[in-house]
């Protein structure tokens, strides 16, 4: 994977370091990175897989690797918003009250309180942690130890439609959720892994993508 060099998009278009994407700029905010692309030209030496394909990055040679570090320096969940919640408890409200009132209230209130378990357990399986720490970097059940880790960043709105669209690269490691509108793109800088690159919905783009270069920048010091 190239550090500098020019990168090609889709299209033709290119950006060289200190360039820009487009008419739609992803420029990170962080350290010493520099100009993020959002998508490139398979390589033809090496399976591309699915987004949905994204494997843990670990190597059966480095122990370390799987591990998560001791000093946390950023730790946010992605929990959905509290509409998808009030939707849930409408939800299995009706459900209860379909059953409860031809069967009696004690069939109506245990069917709310085991479907509304469920939802809550749902609504919390599916919101993924983001954590940076002084080892790896961690979002959903992926970990890319922190050497790895080559430019940053934070995308807005707008970014992240095109980067979850029209500049999505099939290869990319997502752990994306729609009920957050922002994310952060961090580019890999490993020949061995698929994944050119994580795209990460996170509502704290803009502190999470300092906190990262800075931990990048200790782990390769």
């Amino acid at each position: 994977m190239p550090g500098a060099g020019a990168l090609a998009l889709r299209g033709g278009r290119t950006a060289s370091a200190g360039g820009v994407v487009g008419s739609s700029p992803l420029r990170p905010v962080s350290g010493n990175s520099e100009d993020v692309v959002t998508s490139r030209e398979p390589t033809g030496h090496r399976a591309a897989p699915r987004s949905w394909q994204a494997q843990f990055v670990t190597e059966p040679g480095n122990a370390d690797e799987g591990l998560d570090g001791s000093v946390v320096a950023f730790h946010e969940r992605v929990y959905a918003p509290w509409p998808a919640w009030l939707v849930s408890i409408v939800l299995t409200g009706s459900v209860a009250i379909a059953y409860g009132y031809p069967l009696g209230a004690r069939v109506g209130i245990v069917t709310f309180v085991v479907g509304q378990g469920l939802a809550t357990w749902w609504l919390i399986a599916t919101a993924p942690l983001v954590v940076v720490d002084d080892l790896v970097f961690r979002a959903g059940r992926a970990r890319l130890p922190l050497r790895y880790v080559s430019r940053i960043a934070p995308l807005d709105a707008s970014q992240t439609r095109e980067a979850r669209g029209p500049l999505a690269d099939p290869r990319a490691y997502l752990c994306t959720r729609g009920w957050t509108s922002r994310s952060v793109l961090v580019e890999v800088d490993d020949p061995d892994d698929p994944h050119p690159y994580w795209l990460i919905s996170t509502r704290r783009g803009l502190e999470l993508a300092p906190v990262l270069a800075a931990a990048r920048d200790s782990a390769k010091a």
